[in-house]
C-alpha cells in the first residue's frame, strides 16, 4: 500500500480502507447531513463497502499511477469523515469531502483541505483544483472560499438521491496553483 499519511495540528489523514466501513456507513447514510449532497445518502452498506474497497485498492498502486486519493479524517484516532482528490484531467484535481455532522463548524474540513492542497501541489504536481457544492450548502462553499478558491460557475440540473425529481443548483469553485 502506498503509505501516504498527512498530519495537521489536530488531524491525521490516512488512506481510506474497508476497516472504516461502520463509521463510513453511519456518515454516508445520514439523511439529514447529506440532504444537499449529489450522490448521498448511500442506499446500502454494500455500496459503502464497494466504495471503500475501490479506495483501498487504489492505494495499492504506485503514487504516480493513482487517480483517486481518498483519505479518512481521524480526530483523536476516531474516524469522523473523508476528504479526497480525484484527478479529473491532466493537472486538475477535484476535491470532495464528507464529515460526521457532530463535527461541523469546527474548522476540521478547512484544516484537512489545506493539508490536501499542499499534497496536491507539492506531491501530485497539480496545477488546479476544482470543487462543487449545492448552492444551499453554505458550509462547503465557505470552506472553498477560505481555501482561496473562487466561484466560477453556477448551473442546474443536478439531483440528490433523496429527491431525484428535484432540480438543484450547483456551484463550481476553482483554485489555480502559482
Amino acid at each position: 500500500m502506498t503509505a501516504v499519511h498527512l498530519q495537521t495540528e489536530r488531524l491525521k489523514l490516512v488512506p481510506e480502507e474497508t476497516a472504516f466501513l461502520e463509521t463510513a456507513y453511519a456518515i454516508a447514510s445520514d439523511q439529514e447531513a447529506n440532504r444537499l449532497m449529489l450522490y448521498m445518502p448511500v442506499a446500502s452498506k454494500t455500496e459503502v463497502y464497494d466504495y471503500l474497497k475501490l479506495a483501498e485498492d487504489e492505494w495499492k498502486s504506485p503514487l504516480e499511477e493513482q487517480v483517486r486519493f481518498y483519505f479518512a479524517i481521524l480526530l483523536d484516532g476516531k474516524h469522523i469523515g473523508e476528504i479526497s482528490i480525484d484527478i479529473i484531467d491532466d493537472g486538475v484535481g477535484e476535491f470532495g469531502w464528507i464529515l460526521q455532522k457532530d463535527y461541523w463548524r469546527r474548522g476540521i474540513v478547512s484544516e484537512a483541505a489545506l493539508a490536501l492542497l499542499d499534497f496536491a501541489r507539492d506531491t501530485l504536481h497539480l496545477k488546479r483544483m476544482v470543487a462543487h457544492c449545492d448552492t444551499e450548502n453554505v458550509g462547503s462553499y465557505r470552506v472553498m472560499e477560505k481555501l482561496g478558491m473562487r466561484r466560477v460557475a453556477e448551473y442546474g440540473g443536478r439531483r440528490n438521491r433523496l429527491a431525484p425529481e428535484e432540480e438543484r443548483r450547483e456551484l463550481r469553485y476553482e483554485l489555480e496553483f502559482p
